[in-house]
């Protein structure tokens, strides 16, 4: 595993799951709130799907945005690419 520390919710982190689950994520649009509220859309292969999250405060949306990806990407059935170290 690498030894960085784990970034807040926000943008940093969603990058970095984006990178280890082997999928493309795109910030569309961030509502101040509350509720907060972050669309964005996934990207893997030829395919794209809808992700939002919603929340009181902003790391709340910023943590059910990751976890609709993370859903996505179980739900797709290909296997997730862990690249540990990198």
């Amino acid at each position: 595993m690498n030894d960085e520390p784990i970034p807040r919710p926000g943008p940093e982190a969603i990058a970095r799951l984006a990178k280890l689950l082997g999928v493309g994520i795109v910030i569309d649009d961030v509502t101040e709130g509350p509720p907060f509220r972050i669309v964005a859309t996934g990207l893997l292969d030829a395919e794209r799907m809808a992700l939002e999250g919603v929340g009181e405060t902003e790391e709340d949306a910023w943590r059910e945005l990751a976890r609709a990806a993370i859903k996505w990407k179980r739900d797709d059935g290909r296997n997730i690419r862990f690249m540990w170290g990198a």
